[in-house]
């Protein structure tokens, strides 16, 4: 993928990929994060080749293509994050949650000042900087009023995110361990809970695409079971997790399988 490269072992393609965009012209910012951290840690955003090669002699690094033109909400840059239970990945069997949360960047979107963290980050709940909470009722519900109402959110939008939710697992379903998670299934007592977060691209023809920016087991989700979200998320994924449809038909019911 030419948007996306481990520096460890990709360093010459992404070299010569920054160089042609250079020559051609084209969008040439990138996102620059450390393979092992998370929570935005050393992670930077830059046009520059030589900052971003020189950076891989302190922590290995991965590059992504930068997203030049999300979709905003009010005029800010925002990700979302979703949770999804996997019972088995032998044959696949996985549910996501269907409350997701918002995070949201603090201020207005600008292709500048990339060293800003509350106008190109969206995640504040680890940091001083203010938390902006927007739950997702009321975001589905500005989506489609006054934001994007040509893009309805659970007609056009949230099918493509479960979609790749789908692909992705599948893909890890395909290959043994080490690398994949293959052959793992089959144990009742056995599962897994990741969050899955994502942004939304507007691509030059008007079409919107959602990108899937991580995977990470075992997530933080203090925010999820917070009064004004869901205080039964825990409750409601282990059953999922762990127990028969219809031994807890209500918390079944919160989730959608991909």
């Amino acid at each position: 993928n030419a948007e996306y490269m481990g520096l460890e072992t990709q360093m010459p393609e992404f070299a010569a990929e920054h160089v042609r965009r250079a020559a051609a012209g084209e969008e040439n910012t990138w996102i620059v994060k450390a393979w092992n951290l998370a929570r935005s840690e050393d992670m930077f955003v830059t046009d520059s080749l030589p900052r971003i090669l020189r950076s891989v002699e302190a922590i290995p690094r991965i590059v992504s293509k930068y997203i030049a033109t999300p979709a905003t909400f009010e005029g800010r840059k925002f990700d979302l994050r979703y949770i999804v239970a996997v019972r088995s990945f032998e044959p696949l069997e996985a549910y996501v949650y269907n409350m997701f949360w918002i995070r949201l960047a603090n201020k207005q979107f600008e292709m500048r000042d990339f060293d800003d963290y509350e106008k190109h980050w969206t995640v504040m709940n680890y940091s001083a900087h203010g938390l902006t909470q927007l739950l997702y009722k009321d975001f589905v519900a500005r989506w489609d009023s006054e934001l994007y109402p040509a893009h309805p959110w659970y007609q056009t939008m949230q099918p493509k995110v479960l979609d790749s939710f789908r692909e992705l697992f599948e893909a890890a379903a395909a290959v043994p361990p080490p690398v994949g998670l293959k052959g793992l299934g089959g144990n009742p007592c056995c599962a897994a809970m990741y969050g899955l977060d994502v942004m939304v691209e507007v691509r030059g023809d008007g079409s919107m695409q959602p990108i899937l920016l991580e995977c990470n087991f075992a997530p933080d989700c203090t925010r999820a079971v917070m009064p004004i979200y869901s205080p039964s998320f825990f409750t409601d994924m282990l059953a999922v997790m762990y127990l028969p449809r219809d031994e807890n038909p209500d918390s079944w019911a919160k989730v959608t399988r991909i």
